[in-house]
Order: structure tokens, then sequence, then C-alpha cells
């Protein structure tokens, strides 16, 4: 696969989610073993709608909301270095109090990640500021578990927590390019 083909962060849109290091898809999967869903590192299948996640901007500064079109969950924080799960979360059109949803919420950071212009991203939890969305080991095994970790500042041990983002569908296409929507 050639990453180097990839989007990258366009702004509110649909988009699949690999990880950098083993090229696994970001997959919201249903669990026996606990409530609501995991989130997994799975191989890539481009017809598979729970390795699809919406992402739109929630507030200013870059806060966004990510949504697995699949099952309709929220990509949600539950502890500092716990398992990210998918939660059914408000509607993405219905204002979000920043205090209230916290661990639904996330930045996106195109900058720790220059050198790949920009195709690379690391997600912070808004809730817990320091850890970003990390894929166990950097697997490649599929159910590899994604969770939050403490950020990796050593480049050289980022890979588990970069990201590569391909644009499905760019939402509000006009109205980003200055037209009238």
């Amino acid at each position: 696969m050639d990453w180097n083909s990839w989007s990258g962060f366009q702004g509110n849109g649909t988009y699949i989610v690999l990880n950098r290091g083993s090229l696994t898809a970001l997959e919201a999967r249903s669990s026996s073993s606990q409530p609501g869903f995991t989130v997994e590192g799975f191989g890539h299948c481009p017809h598979n709608q729970c390795q699809v996640w919406k992402i739109q901007q929630r507030h200013e500064g870059g806060v966004y909301v990510i949504k697995n079109v699949g099952e309709g969950t929220y990509l949600t924080a539950t502890g500092p270095e716990e398992i990210v799960v998918g939660a059914i979360g408000p509607a993405l059109d219905e204002s979000l109090d920043l205090e209230e949803h916290q661990h639904q919420l996330w930045g996106i950071d195109t900058s720790m990640c220059a050198l790949e212009e920009g195709r690379m991203v690391v997600f912070r939890s808004l809730k817990y500021p320091a850890s970003a969305l990390d894929l166990d080991r950097g697997g490649a095994e599929n159910g590899t578990v994604v969770s939050l970790r403490p950020e990796r500042r050593n480049n050289e041990h980022r890979e588990p927590q970069k990201w590569l983002l391909q644009i499905q569908e760019l939402d509000n296409l006009p109205a980003r390019l200055g037209f009238l929507a």
C-alpha cells in the first residue's frame, strides 16, 4: 500500500484511519466481554463500514468528535491508559458541553508528524491531554487493542501513535472553498 498517496487530514469529513506502522485499520467491534464496542486494529477492508470514521469539528481550536459510521458510536476515552471504546453519544449536530463530553472530544495534531508532510496525525484526548490514541505495540494482528497511552515524544518510537487518513467524503466542500452553500 502506498501511503504517500493518502490524503491526510482535510477537515470535517469521512475517513479511513490506518496505523502508520502496521497499516491496520481503526475498527469499531462489538464485544461480548464488555458493554458497547471496542476499538481495535484490523486488516483494512475497503467495504467494511466499521473502519469508516466521520470526523467533525465541534468547537474552535481544533476540537473534534469522531464517529464510527458502521456502528454509530463515538470514539470515547474511558481512562488515561485504558482501552478506547465506542459509546453512543449525542448527535453530531447537537451542541456539546466541553466539560460534560471531554471523554468524546479529540484534538488532531498534524504538526508532530511534519516530516510526513501532514499525512500523519496523532489523536489526543481532550480529557487526558497527555495521552494519545495508541495501537498496542504497533501490532499488525487482527484484534490488536487500541488504547490511550502517554504520548511518545521520541519520533522513532511513535509508530503506534501515528495514523494515516484517507478522505472518503468531504463535508461542506463549497463552504470550505468559500462558495455559498
